[in-house]
């Protein structure tokens, strides 16, 4: 159970309680606030203890803060919490100053403890869609965008605290306008930003009224941005706008709208949303829009994993509070280097030469065992292989699966390294904990000890793709080259799973993978293999590679070398939990972190990761760990391509 104190006694923290209160794994137990009285009626409420002294809030038996107080407070209160190691969720923004912000952006990388802020609506189901057809180009190229954000307050909003710059920091713009900032954040790298702030009807010194311009030179987009909560206006709308060359779309608080151009619509975009968003159903989308609940959620997953590096990460949140300072401050120019979105993909990362990624791995393995009934001339075990060998604990494997489950964008899983999964008497288990995850699973295997009953209890838990090694088409060259494995039995195991797959008419991609020192010789294996097994498998071809020296020496000379892209796509968890960058490393000496007592997330940015990519980037092959320096991997003529990360 993880202890919570709650800071401050707003109607926020109130609904914070009430949150932890319904998670089956937090527990409010402490409230304290400067306000006692206010503090003692929240406790007597709920039934919970109240502190009047900041000693009792940083005991042991406290594992984290929620912080709600006053936007002035939020920074103190943070900065207390990590030098006590406490874990932190703030409410936004996280503070009023980009002093204040770097001073708990230091802390939490100095402490690694999981620091949230509370940007909520990054959860908002249909946010998410728009954002993964946004940088899928569904809707063509982005023409114009507005933002409106009408939400009209009665004199007396703004109290004495929270209509001074002292205490709020600012106004409309930091109370009524920052989470849709903070989405537009997380599509775009504004690097410009100008406008106006003004009051119309509140007699307070912060604002409330704002309007931006907001400029992606990179992009050459413009966008603007208008807030207020000024009760001239008499309906409340917050909603975004976008222009493409192909659709119209609308994404208000509950709904998600899009119109292509080519379509004859009788009434404008803007009526069919009005006319579509009843009470009834706005109250059952309601639930969609992304709320603390959701946030609590990514916070229990990164406590139980280890894993500080989650979307609301304080770290993520930089850039969006840069915009709002510099705004505020007269400044037009914002500093990108506060938004780690900007390299949003491993391309964009090896063209700037960007070592600290801001996107999640696209592929990781994961090695249910190392043993193996096979001695492959192209494997490793073949040879001086002195690895300790076993089998991964399945308590280990669920802390690895539960913190893949919390990426933003699921990489490709595959459940094997450098033995062969089924002898791993708990494989299916691995599958099926994996597929109740929301996980896509799949694996390599020589099937020679595949048997029906298996074959359907791996389908049932939802395997979705299983890849057979098999490198010879005659049993003589099969029984000489994989060693330990009969032809004629593995044959039969394949076409009994081709006739499992077609009797319970399951979508499971079978792929046979086999070798070669030609493409010629692979194209010869692969017609005889589709004339051996027929068109309901899928087939690739690869050349024989050395496994990073292991097998033999791969790399003669430098002249044709290109910078690897496995280090800025991959991880490697050997069943033990030790982390490896890739699969090349047929001796695993590249050890990078340890999954037992580390985030994936923390050692995919490690400090010894990075400069494996600053080696890679900078073309220094000599100061290179030696598996790299022998590696096919990196000679542009061998093939460094994305297939061999999704093969």
């Amino acid at each position: 159970m993880i202890n919570f104190a709650i800071i401050g006694t707003g109607s926020a923290a109130k609904y914070h309680i009430e949150e932890l209160l319904r998670n089956s794994n937090t527990n409010p137990v402490i409230i304290y606030s400067e306000d006692i009285k206010r503090a003692r009626d929240l406790a007597e409420n709920f039934n919970i203890s109240y502190a009047d002294k900041i000693k009792d809030i940083i005991s042991e038996s406290i594992h984290a803060f929620d912080i709600s107080t006053y936007n002035s407070n939020h920074f103190k209160y943070g900065e207390i919490g990590l030098l006590n190691n406490k874990h932190i969720i703030l409410e936004k923004p996280a503070c009023i100053n980009i002093d204040e912000l770097n001073r708990l952006v230091s802390l939490q990388k100095e402490k690694k403890l999981i620091t949230l802020v509370n940007f909520q609506r990054r959860y908002h189901q249909n946010f998410l869609k728009l954002k993964e057809n946004f940088y899928n180009n569904k809707y063509g190229k982005l023409i114009s965008g507005h933002t409106e954000v009408i939400v009209p307050r009665k004199e007396g909003y703004y109290d004495e605290r929270k209509g001074t710059i002292k205490y709020a920091g600012g106004g409309s713009l930091i109370y009524a306008g920052i989470h849709e900032l903070d989405q537009l954040c997380q599509l775009f790298s504004f690097d410009r930003v100008t406008g106006f702030k003004d009051n119309l009807t509140h007699n307070v010194e912060v604002e409330d009224t704002v309007a931006l311009v907001l400029i992606d030179s990179p992009k050459k987009y413009l966008h603007t941005f208008f807030v207020t909560t000024s009760d001239i206006a008499c309906e409340e709308v917050i909603r975004h706008l976008f222009n493409f060359s192909n659709y119209e779309v609308i994404l208000d608080q509950f709904h998600i709208f899009e119109k292509r151009k080519v379509e004859e619509a009788p009434k404008s975009l803007i009526k069919r949303v009005k006319e579509a968003i009843s009470p009834k159903q706005a109250k059952i989308e309601k639930m969609k829009r992304g709320t603390y609940a959701d946030i609590l959620n990514e916070f229990v997953q990164a406590y139980n994993s280890g894993n500080t590096e989650t979307i609301s990460n304080i770290k993520n949140s930089v850039y969006t509070h840069e915009i709002i300072f510099n705004f505020y401050q007269g400044k037009k120019k914002v500093n990108l280097l506060g938004k780690k979105e900007k390299c949003l993909t491993r391309q964009d990362a090896m063209k700037n030469k960007v070592t600290e990624l801001a996107y999640y791995p696209e592929a990781i393995w994961i090695e249910p065992t190392n043993i193996c009934n096979f001695k492959c001339v192209n494997c490793p075990q073949a040879y001086d292989f002195k690895v300790e060998k076993g089998f991964m604990d399945f308590s280990l494997y669920k802390k690895i699966i539960d913190e893949i489950s919390s990426f933003k964008k699921e990489p490709k899983i595959s459940l094997h390294y450098l033995g062969e999964s089924l002898l791993h008497s708990k494989i299916v288990d691995f599958v099926d904990y994996a597929s109740s995850r929301g996980l896509k699973i799949g694996f390599n295997s020589n099937v020679s000890i595949m048997t029906e009953e298996l074959f359907r209890a791996l389908i049932k838990a939802g395997l979705k793709k299983i890849v057979i090694s098999l490198n010879e088409t005659t049993e003589e060259e099969y029984e000489k080259n994989q060693a330990g494995g009969k032809f004629e039995q593995t044959c039969k195991n394949i076409k009994m799973m081709v006739r499992v797959k077609h009797g319970m008419k399951s979508d499971i991609l079978l792929r046979i993978n086999t070798l070669g020192n030609s493409n010629r010789e692979n194209e010869n294996k692969k017609q005889k293999l589709r004339q051996m097994f027929g068109n309901s498998i899928d087939y690739k071809t690869y050349l024989y590679h050395g496994w990073g020296g292991s097998v033999f020496n791969e790399v003669k000379d430098i002249k044709n070398i290109e910078v690897c892209n496995f280090i800025f796509a991959a991880l490697v968890v050997m069943w033990k939990g030790k982390v490896l960058p890739c699969t090349r490393d047929g001796k695993c000496e590249l050890i990078i972190g340890d999954s037992n007592n580390q985030g994936l997330l923390d050692v995919w940015n490690s400090n010894v990761v990075q400069e494996y990519r600053r080696l890679h980037l900078d073309g220094q092959w000599e100061k290179l760990p030696k598996p790299c320096q022998k590696c096919s991997h990196i000679v542009s003529s061998y093939g460094n391509s994305d297939s061999r990360l999704n093969g």
